[in-house]
Formats: C-alpha cells, structure tokens, sequence
C-alpha cells in the first residue's frame, strides 16, 4: 500500500518535472475538477468553459453547478475573443479541456491565459491523458493542471487525478473572494492574506487540500497504492507511441476518397494546425467520418463498423491497444437537444467515427481501415 511518505515522494516528483508550486491527490480526475471549482467559486458566482469538455465535465458545468447557484458560460474552445466576451466582474476562472471530448483540438493556451489575467483570475487546463512532459500548460501561461491517471496511464485501473498548482499568482489581488473572506469551513482563515508569503502564493492548494479534498475524500492512501508504484516514463512513452501513430493514421484517412473530413490538429487541413505547431501535442485520437449522402450514409457507416477488425468501445478511452467507436445512438446523443445547448457539439459530429491507437504497428491498423473502407 502507498504510504504517506510515498505519496509526498511522488507529488513532489510531480511539481519537480512540471514546475508546479503543490500538488493535491484525488480518487478520480472527475473529483479533481469538481473540488477545484468549488474551491474558487460559491453561489452567485460564474465560470467561463470551453465547451469541448469530457461528457460528464460538461454535465456537471451545466446541470450540477446550477443546481448550487453557479453559472458556467459556455464558449466556443477555438476562439480566445469568445472567453473575453464571456468574462464578467462574477467570474472566477476559465477552464479549458486540452483534449477536447468529441474532437481533438490544440486550444490556444496562450491566449486564453492572457485573457484569464487581465480579469484577474486564474486559468484551469484539464490535460486529461496528455502527460504534461508533452504539453506543459505552465509553460504557456496557465496557472492549474488537472491530471486524469486512468487516461495518462491509459488504464482504467489506475482510478485517480491530481490537482497541480503553478504558484505564481497573487490571490491577495485576484478576483477569487473565496481565497481573501474569512471561510468559515476552517476557522475563518483568510487563506490569501492569513499565511506566510510562500504559503500564500497557492493559497488555492491550502484550501483544496485543507478543506475540500477532507470533505469529499477518504483512504486516499489505498487508492493511490498502484498510481506510486507506476512507471511514468513508460507511461510517457506509450503516449508519445500513441501519439505518432495517430498522425500516420490520420494522414491515411485524410488522403482517401471515402473520408468526408478528418480532424487531428497535426493536419495542416486542421482548424487547431496553427496552435499545434506552438504546442507540439494534442489529444492522441482522431475525429472523422465517412463520405456519403445523408440519406444512405447509416447503412455506409453500419457497414464501415462490421467490416472493421478493430475493437469497439462506447466511450472516449485510451489503450495500449488501438480502440475504435461510432458516435451514434448512445453517448453524447442527448446533446442535439436544445436544452443541453453546447456550441461545440454541432450536427456533423454524428455519424461521427473516433479512433483511439494503441502502440501496435499503424501499418496493420491502416490496412484495417483500408480493408475495411474498400467494402463501402
């Protein structure tokens, strides 16, 4: 089992490689996102997000964080102008998805982080599965990573999520009154004013860590007991491996005739290119779908999927092995829905193909798309 020493030992190995001031341990990367807003913001409060986030962070942003009196603004993850419209003196953070749920994206961390600081509050990035070895979203301006280890480790698991702090903001001056009142959850403490200067630079971290993270969760130490033992540059490699293969196989897709589009930001066709050329990496998935009328493009689709001797899945997931699903009929369908109203999730998402590749060969899985292309 992962002792505490153990656990300090590997947080630490965290910040040492990423730059980061602390870091905060949670049983899942889905609690990390939820304790870091409710960290930051109370009723009456607003948050600004990139509408490409994973499916149950959209659904906790739209419906959950109402229900407490929170307002998360959707926006477009693509445009910078549309984080600035969005921003108001309630807002507390913007957050961001680098990943993006339905597609992958390289979103301009830059930009939006310089957005975030003339508001004068801080930037969430959700890194997901991408190891921070390869995108790094402080070097680029942003002031909190979340991690997702069953995504990073690419092993459902390996359950956890880690809350890193930069530690450069001055939260005595930042509009996040939840770090500068009194809280009344740990005797009143001012957590931006009331410690040392060092410990007030992640007063965000103190109070995540001290007050949230003892609320919500519990025998961390068991849960954490593989996470400690992982080897994370196997991890990183893996990704990398993954990662590369994606890029040949989205420059398979994107040259055959049978394919209507294909997004993966290292394309030059790619919307994300410009960013992707500053960032490096971007999730290591590729969007696309087949080339076909509407009126017969099910049956096209149904046969694509019968054909394919890939393994399906129904959900956004990684693997060592190369994993395939149909955006049709389950998931996200609910979001054509006018109520759930996410300006990233437009009608030519379904019918919607994505691909996950695993470390094998891309050559054997492009003759697997090729075979299979060549029956439709």
């Amino acid at each position: 089992m992962g002792s505490k020493v153990e656990l300090e030992a590997f947080k630490n190995n965290i910040c040492k490689l990423t730059g980061g001031a602390k870091a905060v341990l949670f049983n899942s990367g889905m609690n990390a996102i939820i304790q870091t807003i409710l960290t930051l913001a109370r009723a009456g409060d607003e948050i600004v997000v990139g509408a490409n986030v994973r499916a149950t962070a959209f659904k906790f942003f739209k419906f959950l964080l109402k229900d407490i009196g929170i307002t998360a603004n959707f926006v477009f993850s693509s445009d910078p102008l549309e984080f600035e419209a969005a921003v108001s003196p309630a807002t507390r953070c913007i957050f961001i998805d680098l990943e993006g749920s339905m597609r992958p994206e390289s979103v301009n961390i830059k930009k939006i982080a310089e957005v975030a600081h003339r508001a004068k509050i801080p930037l969430v990035v959700d890194n997901g599965g991408i190891p921070m070895d390869c995108i790094n979203p402080f070097d680029f301006g942003a002031d909190i990573a979340i991690l997702d280890f069953s995504f990073l480790f690419a092993d459902p698991s390996y359950s956890g999520g880690m809350v890193i702090e930069r530690g450069k903001i001055d939260w005595r001056i930042f509009n996040v009154p939840l770090l500068k009142a009194g809280d009344s959850c740990c005797h009143g403490i001012r957590w931006a004013f009331d410690m040392s200067a060092e410990d007030s630079a992640i007063a965000f971290s103190w109070r995540l860590e001290t007050v949230m993270k003892n609320i919500f969760d519990s025998n961390i130490e068991k849960n954490f007991a593989n996470i400690t033992t992982v080897n994370i540059d196997e991890s990183i490699r893996n990704y990398k491996t993954r990662f590369e293969n994606a890029k040949k196989i989205a420059e398979f897709l994107n040259s055959s005739d049978k394919i209507g589009w294909v997004e993966f930001p290292a394309l030059k066709s790619s919307s994300s290119y410009e960013f992707f050329v500053d960032q490096k990496y971007c999730g290591a998935y590729i969007s696309f779908a087949i080339l076909s009328d509407k009126d017969d493009y099910d049956v096209k689709a149904k046969t694509l999927c019968d054909s394919l001797d890939i393994e399906k899945c129904h959900k956004k997931t990684y693997s060592n092995k190369t994993l395939i699903n149909y955006y049709q009929g389950f998931g996200h369908a609910s979001y054509k829905d006018e109520y759930y109203s996410n300006p990233d999730m437009s009608e030519d998402l379904f019918g919607m193909f994505r691909i996950f590749p695993g470390i094998e060969n891309p050559d054997l899985i492009i003759k697997k798309l090729s075979d299979a292309l060549d029956r439709i």
